[in-house]
């Protein structure tokens, strides 16, 4: 088993165990042009009645063009439809200037 994945599932049975909320969702929303290739992506989970975006990215030339919001929208609306009331995402200022 990878280290990771073990303590990862480690913390996730303890905070279930105390919390006792055992709903989980994996959250994947991909941005793909004509050939299918992908060009942007919106990675996170849902717990606990938040949706946590680990990862959005889209590629350069894309970039400001509203792209992000295209990802976003239905990763929150998928969240909304679990119950979730919020989200948490965390950049680096070098990321989203």
């Amino acid at each position: 088993m990878d280290l990771r994945q073990h303590v990862r599932g480690r913390l996730n049975t303890f905070d279930v165990g105390v919390t006792g909320f055992a709903e989980y969702h994996s959250v994947s929303v991909f941005l793909r042009d004509d050939h299918d290739e992908v060009l942007g992506g919106c990675l996170g989970e849902l717990w606990d009645g938040w949706l946590s975006v680990q990862i959005l990215w889209v590629a350069e030339p894309l970039r400001g063009r509203g792209c992000r919001r295209q990802l976003l929208t239905p990763a929150e609306r998928y969240a909304v439809e679990r119950g979730c009331t919020r989200a948490w995402l965390t950049t680096l200022s070098f990321q989203a200037p």
